[in-house]
């Protein structure tokens, strides 16, 4: 992820909570950096699988006969990576600017409590996400049938905590 930001010009922070569990995080400039900063995030890792609990090998990551992808994580938030780092990688090419700055963040950790990700961040570096009022994340492909014809989607919101300090 460091690595394909970096190709298109972005400065990168990458932070290590320990070995192997490094986030990813940028900020694109926006047009009017005094508007509040929205964050867009994912995380890396991945949920533990047992290779004897699944049809398909669970990293393979293959194409089953039936067109389907298998492979863990091919939907709980790898595909939300993949699109968000093409959308910038896109928008940097193209040279657009956003209305307000977009903080863009790949965490090392979710699966497992965010302790290594998101809150190894925000204890350390809590000014990479200095002016941010607002995230969009993953839902970790989550859907329900409505009838026949129709699915939901659900897309859920919180409100803002007021800061304790």
């Amino acid at each position: 992820m460091a690595e394909k930001l970096s190709e298109v010009g972005l400065e990168v922070t990458l932070s290590e909570s320990e070995p192997t569990r490094a986030s990813v995080v940028t900020r694109l400039t926006g047009a009017d950096s005094s508007r509040p900063a929205l964050l867009l995030h994912g995380h890396l890792d991945v949920v533990p699988a047992q290779a004897a609990d699944w049809r398909q090998p669970p990293f393979a990551g293959e194409i089953t006969d039936d067109g389907y992808l298998w492979g863990r994580g091919a939907v709980d938030m790898k595909d939300m990576d993949a699109m968000i780092l093409a959308l910038v990688r896109q928008w940097r090419r193209d040279g657009w600017t956003p209305p307000r700055d977009i903080v863009i963040a790949f965490f090392a950790d979710e699966e497992a409590g965010s302790t290594y990700g998101a809150h190894h961040l925000v204890d350390t570096r809590p000014e990479l996400f200095d002016g941010v009022t607002e995230a969009i994340s993953e839902v970790g492909g989550f859907s329900v049938s409505l009838d026949s014809d129709r699915r939901l989607y659900p897309i859920q919101g919180a409100p803002k905590k007021a800061s304790a300090g």
